[in-house]
């Protein structure tokens, strides 16, 4: 979850909700699921208002260093970000599960990286709008021209000649997220439309709660986490080439805002719009798993709940994650 080198997240070049994308979007059958997601993500937040712009403007410090996104590594320097730790699931296992729309993000802007990211249509995905930042975190990274972006799917091992590569038309990041060289971590949630139609999928994709239905999710009910980032919870290494996954309990908000307090005092979460997950040592997402889904499992069916966004503030005596108390943020995605 943790970006190891936290992409800027932004709205510049040209692809963000401010140079008219969510209302360029026609609603053909092809579109229909991505216009309604981008309906669902510009309505169903609470945090676009000035005072809170304006605090997650002000974010930055040591408080802001350790909560890193969880996501981007290798290339993809953030200036928000402290450690260039990569993110990979840790203490998990390879996925047994009907993943194959999980994908693994390997260029954005033209910049090697490593997210993780949601086919939920043959033309759109779901990933971490700070996984779109550019160098300098005040903007976004652009998909044109064509071949700057490298998004591996339909496969759980990257290695696996049934692997197929998807380009990128735009980035539409959360039109109430906000770029900046600190992490803000209100939205933290983008979409990525597809330069073609992706193959070969037969109809498998994401299943989103709140779009395509909803189910139960309680504290202390199970959530699956996955992703291609780092085994190690310091960050070092390479992403792993097979897609990992691993079980922890879901977290309560209010011990989610005990474990982050710093982005309660300054109003850097908005923790009615995440999941909090883990807290468990030696279980965890970690870097190149931003944007990555959090998953519930309901009558033997994948659904994807929530996308990978930080790493709780607390504990400071490590900077690790799957440390005991560091918690998974996850931008709860729902209607």
């Amino acid at each position: 979850m943790w970006d190891g080198q936290g992409l800027p997240r932004g709205r510049g070049v040209g692809v963000g909700v401010g140079d008219g994308g969510m209302r360029s979007l026609r609603l053909t059958h092809a579109h229909r699921v991505g216009a309604a997601l981008l309906l669902v993500l510009a309505l169903a937040s609470s945090s676009g208002d000035d005072d809170h712009a304006a605090a997650s403007r002000r974010r930055g410090g040591a408080a802001a260093a350790v909560l890193r996104a969880r996501g981007a590594q290798a290339g993809a320097g953030s200036a928000g970000d402290a450690g260039g730790a990569e993110t990979r699931i840790i203490g998990g296992a390879a996925a047994t599960g009907s993943y194959r729309w999980v994908t693994k993000i390997e260029r954005l802007g033209g910049r090697s990286t490593v997210c993780a990211g949601e086919l939920i249509s043959p033309t759109w995905m779901l990933t971490a709008a700070h996984c779109i930042l550019n160098w300098a975190g005040d903007g976004y990274l652009s998909a044109a021209p064509a071949g700057n972006t490298r998004i591996v799917y339909g496969c759980l091992d990257v290695r696996d000649a049934a692997c197929r590569i998807a380009d990128a038309k735009r980035y539409v990041a959360h039109p109430c997220y906000t770029p900046a060289p600190a992490n803000i971590d209100h939205d933290d949630i983008a979409l990525i439309e597809l330069r073609a139609p992706v193959e070969g999928m037969d109809g498998q994709f994401a299943l989103v709660n709140g779009l395509n239905g909803s189910v139960p999710l309680e504290d202390g009910d199970p959530v699956t986490l996955s992703g291609f980032g780092t085994t190690s919870p310091s960050g070092a290494g390479g992403a792993s080439p097979v897609l990992l996954e691993v079980s922890v309990p879901k977290r309560s908000k209010a011990f989610c805002m005990q474990q982050s307090p710093s982005a309660v005092s300054n109003g850097w979460i908005d923790f009615d719009h995440v999941i909090c997950t883990g807290g468990e040592a030696g279980k965890d997402s970690c870097n190149g798993d931003s944007g990555g889904p959090a998953l519930v499992l309901h009558e033997g069916t994948p659904w994807l709940v929530g996308v990978a966004s930080i790493g709780s503030e607390l504990p400071l005596s490590t900077g690790d994650c799957a440390a005991s108390g560091r918690l998974g943020v996850y931008t709860e995605v729902r209607a």
